[in-house]
């Protein structure tokens, strides 16, 4: 019995011990990771861009050094405005000779593909960019065919196709399991609950996505036909055959690429675009730290906002999510609002009334706190009072009445529907049913 509790106190120390370890060592690499980031990077002469499009490009990143000291591409997050500065710094900078775009499995929604490709093309006007990769997706080969020059693997493959919505019901699960859905909408395009409520799609519903669908992918087409001198109707013929399974010399013939070769072919056109024997490559990420935006007296202020809504920031587990926290936003917009610097900064009422709601609206909020699910998203709502105002317009509206049994517009029959005197008095609580 004795000898039981000595080896398991021996255990249990041991146990200890390594979560000590294990807990200092990690302190270490995360003030390593740290320190690292602060410095700004030595760039020697020949140098070339690296951008690598592999993995989420989001509109920024958040910063997760785990995945950092990981080492996988594919886990790490981009963000975009990293990329531009970056971008900008390595056109500005004499010692950086050209850029090399390294394609991958790329996850970014399109407008974030669209801006980065338009800086790509832009960098191209003064300096070569050559784009390679072992596989490109749809997205890859979209913002890499903005490079004079695109080659691939002999073995490797793009993924050219076309673009499609998969909407998921949930209807028959719920009604199986007991749950029915309640939903009070306003518009025929309002389509949102619709997999709660729907077993298919709504033909108003499916005129909207197939509108977008075909703009998104019509101004794909129509960009990478400019690129590389490849009719329109020639890419939509390439993309139903499903480029994915054809041979690599196929995608020379169509011109989706200008030839095929190996790592060690791209290191001699590197070298050739370099001028050097050795090609130092720069990343994204290090270059974007040499970034210093134009000075001026008069300034226009950017305000990112991007992630989920919340009153207050996530801690524990969870607090890798982008977010807009409401106090953090409440007292950016008052400084840049008492900013003498900032010349544009959107109608002072409107901040003051963003204040005044403390932006704890939170139906409102999450009804548009995603730009690129909802499609409408933080800059209208901020832009916007009567958006914001309208999920609580029907309890001002009654508070505001002085007639106790009269109900909002919404809520009343056509025939009481009448036009309110403080309507008449030009308030700004107007009622639209279709607003």
């Amino acid at each position: 019995m004795k000898d039981f509790f000595k080896y398991m106190l021996a255990t249990m120390l041991a146990m200890v011990i390594m979560g000590v370890f294990a807990m200092v060592m990690s302190l270490v690499m995360l003030l390593s990771v740290a320190a690292a980031g602060e410095q700004k990077p030595v760039v020697k002469d020949g140098s070339v861009l690296r951008l690598s499009l592999a993995g989420v490009v989001n509109e920024r990143a958040v910063d997760n050094p785990f995945a950092e000291l990981l080492g996988n591409e594919m886990l790490q997050e981009q963000g975009l405005d990293q990329m531009l500065n970056a971008i900008k710094a390595a056109r500005d900078n004499d010692k950086i000779k050209g850029m090399y775009i390294e394609a991958g499995a790329l996850s970014a929604d399109f407008a974030v593909m669209q801006e980065l490709r338009a800086a790509i093309a832009d960098f191209g006007k003064q300096k070569p960019v050559v784009a390679y990769g072992d596989t490109y997706t749809s997205g890859a080969y979209y913002v890499a065919s903005a490079a004079q020059k695109v080659y691939i693997n002999p073995s490797g493959m793009i993924l050219w196709h076309g673009i499609a919505s998969q909407p998921v019901f949930y209807k028959d699960l719920l009604e199986k399991v007991g749950v029915k859905m309640q939903v009070f909408r306003v518009g025929t395009y309002k389509s949102a609950v619709e997999p709660f409520t729907n077993t298919e799609m709504s033909p108003a519903n499916r005129a909207q996505v197939e509108s977008y669908i075909n703009d998104i992918w019509g101004g794909i087409c129509r960009e990478v036909s400019a690129s590389r001198n490849i009719p329109v109707d020639s890419l939509d013929a390439l993309a139903d055959r499903y480029q994915f399974l054809a041979d690599a010399d196929d995608y020379v013939k169509c011109g989706l690429v200008d030839s095929l070769t190996y790592v060690d072919g791209l290191r001699g056109k590197l070298r050739e675009m370099a001028g050097t024997e050795k090609v130092n490559l720069v990343e994204a990420a290090e270059m974007a730290k040499l970034y210093e935006p134009a000075k001026a007296d008069d300034k226009v202020a950017v305000y990112y906002a991007y992630g989920s809504i919340v009153d207050a920031a996530t801690t524990g587990l969870g607090a890798g999510e982008a977010e807009i926290v409401g106090d953090k936003v409440v007292k950016d917009l008052d400084e840049l609002m008492n900013n003498d610097e900032v010349k544009s900064r959107g109608a002072p009422h409107q901040l003051r009334w963003r204040q005044r709601l403390r932006l704890r609206a939170n139906v409102a909020c999450r009804a548009v706190a995603e730009t690129e699910k909802t499609g409408s998203g933080f800059d209208e709502w901020i832009g916007s009072f009567g958006r914001l105002l309208h999920v609580l317009r029907c309890r001002l509206y009654i508070r505001r009445c002085h007639d106790p049994d009269r109900q909002h517009r919404h809520l009343r029959s056509r025939a009481r529907c009448h036009r309110p005197a403080h309507r008449e008095a030009g308030t700004s609580l107007r009622c639209g049913e279709n607003q």
